[in-house]
């Protein structure tokens, strides 16, 4: 009995010192395979994934700066040319600003009109392709006017030229001579429109027939299709002995391949109209000014005072430089006074 009683015993140390070896094995294991139990900050928030530290800590990527000597660029927009860009210099790189010198930029309209930017200094946006173009800076339209400003900046989403500096335009030349020469203050020149506005403080003249013809309004617009031109505001006219107020006025010019070359053909001033001329005053919603046909036709609630008498018709129609008067149911009114 005594025998069994030691063999038990023996095995059950043996046992114990088994078990108790595995366990520590175990313990150790633990300590020293997982670091965050080791320094006692299990308890802690789980950390960043090594990825994306090593993202976050990675040095920003340098841009490669670029120089280059007859910079020639392309941007193209729906598969038509967006504008062509060219430089004497530049530097900066693809993605990034490009700043150029004596800088020329052709802007593109789907009709195959355009625009020519020129300037001493030009910044091209390589994301946006925005641009800032500086210094001397002249924009020509394809069918002849000419615009200087200090500065005129491109945004590419709206595709439009804009500049809040001082403006002066020179229109095309014609058989009369120089073309209409206005100055201003803001330009705005919507590109896929093939539009051009002035802003404010219009200011113009230009010689018509030999005689001098001013016109003066809050704003103009001009086109680069067929060199109409709108003016708007506080419009005022004058030419030879005519004066004229009206809220808007536009030109027509003949064709260019026409006998008058390019010629302003009609004035047409619209909304409330004034006339002043020599001894005739008067009222109408309309009057077209023909200068081909030597006219003046009064339309919408047509009033004219001559010396002491008032006419009232449909329309009146002056002719042979106002020596001659055709009424459409004529009313007439004599002063008593």
């Amino acid at each position: 009995m005594q025998q069994l009683k030691r063999k038990l015993s023996k095995r059950l140390n043996k046992a114990f010192f088994v078990y108790t070896t595995f366990l520590i094995f175990i313990v150790l294991q633990i300590y020293f395979f997982i670091p965050s139990i080791k320094n006692n900050d299990w308890m802690a928030a789980p950390a960043v994934s090594s990825h994306f530290e090593a993202l976050k800590n990675q040095p920003e990527k340098k841009t490669i700066e670029q120089n280059m000597k007859g910079v020639h660029l392309l941007e193209n927009d729906l598969d038509q040319k967006g504008w062509e860009l060219f430089a004497e210099e530049a530097s900066g790189s693809r993605d990034e600003q490009w700043v150029l010198k004596k800088v020329k930029v052709r802007f593109y309209t789907d009709d195959e009109s355009s625009f020519t930017v020129m300037g001493d200094v030009g910044e091209v946006n390589g994301q946006t392709k925005d641009m800032i173009i500086r210094g001397n800076v002249v924009t020509e339209s394809s069918n002849g006017y000419y615009f200087q400003t200090t500065e005129l900046r491109y945004e590419a989403k709206y595709k439009k030229l804009h500049s809040s500096d001082s403006v002066k335009m020179k229109g095309p030349d014609d058989q009369d001579g120089k073309g209409l020469e206005l100055t201003g203050q803001g330009l705005e020149i919507l590109v896929a429109e093939s539009k051009i506005k002035i802003l404010d403080q219009v200011e113009s003249h230009k010689i018509v027939d030999g005689k001098e013809f001013r016109i003066n309004s809050n704003s103009s617009v001009f086109s680069n299709k067929d060199r109409e031109a709108l003016f708007s505001g506080n419009v005022r006219l004058q030419y030879d002995s005519m004066r004229l107020k009206s809220n808007f006025a536009e030109f027509k010019y003949a064709a260019k391949k026409s006998k008058a070359k390019g010629a302003l053909q009609i004035v047409r001033a619209f909304g409330k109209v004034n006339l002043l001329d020599n001894n005739k005053t008067g009222t109408c919603e309309e009057l077209i000014v023909n200068l081909v046909n030597d006219t003046m036709t009064m339309n919408g609630m047509p009033k004219i005072r001559i010396d002491k008498d008032e006419i009232q018709g449909d329309q009146i129609i002056f002719s042979d430089k106002g020596k001659k008067v055709s009424i459409r149911q004529m009313k007439l009114e004599r002063s008593t006074q």
